[in-house]
């Protein structure tokens, strides 16, 4: 039969300073461990690691994309005509719906700091992200808002209801959805 024997003299225990801080050290290690999973895991879909991009002007490509640095970002949670679409007044007369929405969201930059909050990334590599320019909080609801995008699950519905109701941008007559319009468009089908 065995029997342990401890190291320690006395009555086996050893002092309360030591165990506390060989148990402070082993809390801290798990800690500094835990943390370091957490932080891998959330950035896995950041580009750089970066859940914030910041810059002093940005470069509109399109209704719901733009350019900060060298950062392609695309908005969160809506979806704009694509730059060639055409859509129809209530007359059925045609307008360059796509354009328009490349053109109010220059309007919105123009000027303005963007700043903008990287939630993900797209299957091409683009940041997904919600910016903000100057005065304007979320460029993704105010395009929505103004009728020049469509929601597409990012939680912008109510402000779609206000733009149909008031008849703006694509609401002002009949579109395709930019997602029926890209499915009609080969050109289009890489988005």
């Amino acid at each position: 039969m065995s029997t342990f024997h401890s190291s320690r003299r006395g009555s086996g225990r050893g002092s309360p300073l030591r165990d506390r801080a060989a148990l402070f050290s082993h809390v801290a290690i798990f800690l500094l461990l835990a943390g370091g999973a957490a932080l891998l895991f959330l950035q896995q879909d950041m580009p750089d690691g970066s859940p914030v991009t910041e810059a002093g002007r940005a470069i509109v490509m399109d209704g719901d994309s733009l350019k900060l640095g060298d950062r392609e970002i695309r908005l969160h949670g809506i979806d704009a005509p694509e730059y060639d679409q055409v859509c129809h007044d209530r007359d059925g007369e045609p307008w360059r719906c796509g354009r328009a929405a490349r053109d109010r969201m220059k309007a919105i930059v123009a000027g303005a700091v963007v700043s903008c909050a990287g939630i993900a990334r797209d299957k091409y590599g683009r940041t997904l992200a919600v910016c903000s320019a100057g005065a304007v909080g979320d460029i993704g609801e105010e395009l929505v808002r103004d009728g020049y995008a469509v929601s597409s699950g990012g939680g912008y519905a109510a402000a779609e209801a206000e733009a149909r109701a008031a008849g703006l941008g694509l609401w002002r007559g009949t579109f395709d959805t930019p997602r029926e319009w890209r499915d009609s468009h080969p050109r289009y089908q890489f988005f």
